[in-house]
């Protein structure tokens, strides 16, 4: 009995002897914590701030290095009105978590092209992620003590983290009873069954008129675009409703020119009721940017080697068939990424029809007939499809 006791009491110690030792704090006070052998596990000091929060919080403690990365990790989410943000940082020695990291401020977080449905309960509206939060989600989580449907943007550790029972409160403020439910693309967030949600209505041209008229769903935004069919040719103005995962809020320049035929514009798109009513600008006169590609002087040329300098946003080379009346012609040229993205499914405007699919390659002469290229999906055109 005693050996047995001896052995035990010599495995317990030797069990814990070689554990991490990190401070631990959730509150004021601090202690010494013990982190599991049984699984790998850093020091962690955790900065966290949010609506949930009356002040910023500090934390310390052992936890899993899979949250661990390089420097100071930014955790980040909103939703509605309610946010949160945290800096996590890692170590690996004993009681090494004594600093406190850093949280971006608010105010300086730089918008960036996301744009997700940002929605409690029924009210929604889209709007631009902001800093780190590259993902739109959805879930249930916890308001109050009150289960809500909640939609919003988050940075892709959230996505991770939170949705696991043991989350840490630095990483998510708020107990999330489902998901979150993460995506990477524009609007992909679309809160199908959320009641009470209202389209935008948008200025759309009818006739001679210019007039506000309802978009067909909440997954669409207003839109301007200042169309032209050549480098000298006039503007061709349309206002009207664009699908939201097809064009995020800004000013977008698109351009193409295949030698004998040539388009360009500038599209504006937002997300409040009128907002269409500013009319974005092409450049009629852009500078050659570099990229060289090759084109047909002759559309019925056996032969396409003639060189094409691209200009402006033109950034990729293209190769394809489009449709001239009943004819389908070979085409080679320059084009801009976001033509590229999205010309196989979607006319320019009734500029040009893309027939089958298009190659689309990003350095000069890239784009040869003999030459296998890149395939680019179908994202975007719905951009300059306007007639919806």
């Amino acid at each position: 009995m005693n050996l047995l006791l001896s052995l035990t009491l010599i495995w317990m110690i030797s069990s814990t002897a070689g554990a991490l030792q990190c401070q631990y704090q959730s509150g004021r006070h601090t202690t010494i914590q013990t982190c599991a052998t049984t699984k790998k596990e850093s020091c962690a000091a955790a900065a966290a701030e949010g609506s949930a929060f009356p002040h910023p919080a500090i934390y310390r403690m052992c936890v899993p290095s899979s949250l661990c990365g390089f420097g100071t990790q930014t955790f980040s989410y909103s939703f509605g009105n309610y946010y949160h943000r945290a800096g996590l940082r890692c170590c690996k020695t004993n009681n090494c978590n004594t600093q406190n990291p850093t949280i971006p401020a608010p105010n300086v977080q730089v918008k960036d092209k996301l744009q997700c449905y940002s929605c409690i309960g029924p009210a929604c509206k889209l709007v631009l992620c902001v800093g780190v939060e590259d993902r739109c989600f959805s879930g249930t989580a916890v308001i109050g003590t009150t289960p809500t449907k909640v939609f919003g943007c988050a940075s892709a550790n959230v996505c991770d983290a939170a949705s696991r029972l043991n989350a840490s409160q630095f990483v998510s403020s708020y107990k999330f009873l489902s998901g979150p439910t993460c995506c990477k693309t524009s609007s992909c967030n679309v809160p199908q069954t959320v009641k009470g949600v209202k389209a935008l209505s948008c200025l759309q041209k009818q006739g001679s008129q210019t007039e506000l008229r309802h978009c067909a769903s909440i997954q669409h935004l207003c839109a301007t675009a200042d169309i032209r069919a050549n480098p000298s040719g006039g503007p061709q103005i349309i206002r009207s409703c664009v699908l939201s995962s097809l064009c995020t809020m800004g000013t977008h320049m698109f351009s193409y020119n295949f030698g004998g035929a040539s388009s360009g514009g500038a599209l504006y798109c937002c997300a409040t009721d009128g907002c269409n009513s500013r009319t974005p600008t092409f450049p009629v006169v852009q500078a050659e940017n570099g990229l060289k590609c090759f084109t047909c002087a002759d559309p019925l040329s056996t032969v396409c080697n003639d060189t094409l300098h691209c200009v402006g946003a033109q950034n990729r080379c293209i190769r394809g068939n489009v449709m001239d009346g009943t004819t389908i012609k070979r085409v080679f040229g320059c084009a801009s990424s976001n033509v590229c993205k999205a010309a196989p499914e979607w006319s320019l405007l009734g500029l040009v029809r893309f027939s089958g699919g298009i190659k689309c390659c990003g350095t000069s002469f890239c784009n040869s007939a003999w030459t296998v290229h890149l395939s680019v999906v179908p994202l975007l055109l719905s951009l300059f499809a306007f007639i919806i």
